[in-house]
């Protein structure tokens, strides 16, 4: 039966299991994004070293646009006044300072690149390494999972609530 579902598709039984587990993992985002936000108060922002018009985008696209204030949204156009960008130090501590934030390990960045997640430690934040694809990075850049500077490693976003419960105690114990 499987089979024909996924024929009556054009789908191949793996490409409807993958299609299935986006669908899955895009519902965990958007739970894990609106109770963590809702529940546990924290403040939600996006640094990326594309334009800011971008990063607007594809949060748009995601579906999560919602989940960040306009004033929370950094891009590559926001830093490079400074001459800086990811992974600079200065450019997360031009972030942090543009939300707020006075202690840098009150803050947890979530990131699949190990020289950001070495640059974000390097300020202070608390790191989540996202298991991306190994093939997508530079040869300088392949995760280490095991990095000293890696807080908590996520393989899927249904694992946030579990890994990093402290997001909706606000309580930090990682």
């Amino acid at each position: 039966m499987r089979s024909e579902v996924t024929t009556a598709y054009g789908l191949h039984h793996s490409e409807y299991i993958a299609f299935l587990h986006s669908l899955r993992s895009r519902q965990l985002l958007y739970s894990s994004l609106r109770s963590s936000t809702q529940e546990g108060k924290v403040k939600l922002c996006i640094f990326t070293n594309a334009p800011k018009a971008y990063g607007c985008k594809v949060l748009e696209t995601l579906h999560i646009r919602e989940y960040f204030d306009d004033e929370n949204i950094f891009g590559v156009d926001d830093v490079m006044k400074f001459g800086v960008c990811k992974p600079e130090p200065l450019a997360f501590n031009k972030v942090l300072e543009g939300v707020g934030c006075t202690e840098p390990s009150k803050a947890v960045m979530f990131e699949d690149s190990m020289k950001n997640v070495r640059a974000a430690k390097a300020v202070g934040m608390r790191t989540c390494f996202i298991v991306a694809n190994p093939d997508l990075h530079d040869v300088g850049d392949r995760p280490d999972e095991g990095d000293e500077n890696v807080d908590v490693v996520l393989r899927d976003i249904g694992q946030m609530r579990e890994m990093l419960s402290c997001l909706w105690r606000a309580e930090w114990d990682f």
